[in-house]
């Protein structure tokens, strides 16, 4: 599972290092509807009284001019999105170009991504961030597959500045042929706040 706009929002403004360091002692929750080519997604927070978080995001995107680099599957995915962050209202958009190779059980991604965010009342005075992702997924049964990623986040509008990165591990299980169901933990370093949180993701597949 790639990380949510909502972590990006979380990770790009000054005002949310404490919200996020918060955050990271909850549970985000993620629920999408996806196709082959369009996928719509809900993230929040679920706190250890299993109470609702304050941040959340909606976002969507779409894969789209799908061509092939040597053994891997190309594509670029479009997403836009928006986030409430400690109180404050965030646009964000990314362009990503993401590559994928499948050899028996195993596949292998890599992904750059270019994301803009700013606050909803100064569109034009966001922060941009490139974050490349590596990962790996293992089919192991039929409806069972492991997976791991690493990314790292630089601003390169403040001169690509440091902004730490994350490692998650985890399990998708296939509940049904449309519903899948993905536990995994994810771990910040090089950040202010290295600290391992949980994750859901529950995806109804169309």
């Amino acid at each position: 599972m790639k990380n949510t706009l909502l972590a990006v929002a979380l990770a790009t403004f000054g005002f949310a290092s404490v919200a996020s360091a918060e955050n990271f002692t909850n549970t985000m929750v993620t629920t999408t509807m996806a196709t082959d080519d369009y996928e719509l997604s809900a993230t929040g927070t679920v706190t250890d009284e299993f109470g609702l978080g304050d941040n959340f995001a909606i976002y969507g995107s779409v894969n789209t001019l799908d061509h092939t680099v040597a053994y891997w599957d190309a594509d670029v995915e479009f997403t836009v999105g928006y986030a409430n962050v400690a109180d404050n209202d965030v646009a964000v958009g990314s362009a990503a170009y993401q590559l994928e190779n499948t050899t028996g059980a195993l596949t292998s991604t890599v992904e750059v991504a270019v994301i803009y965010a700013a606050l909803t009342d100064d569109v034009f005075d966001g922060q941009t961030i490139v974050s490349p992702t590596a990962g790996l997924s293992y089919a192991a049964t039929d409806t069972i597959s492991v997976f791991s990623d690493v990314s790292y986040d630089w601003m390169a509008s403040e001169d690509f500045a440091d902004l730490g990165g994350t490692v998650e591990a985890g399990v998708v299980v296939a509940v049904t042929d449309t519903v899948d169901v993905g536990v995994s933990a994810v771990h910040a370093f090089a950040t202010d706040y290295n600290e391992t949180q949980a994750a859901l993701e529950v995806t109804f597949n169309f």
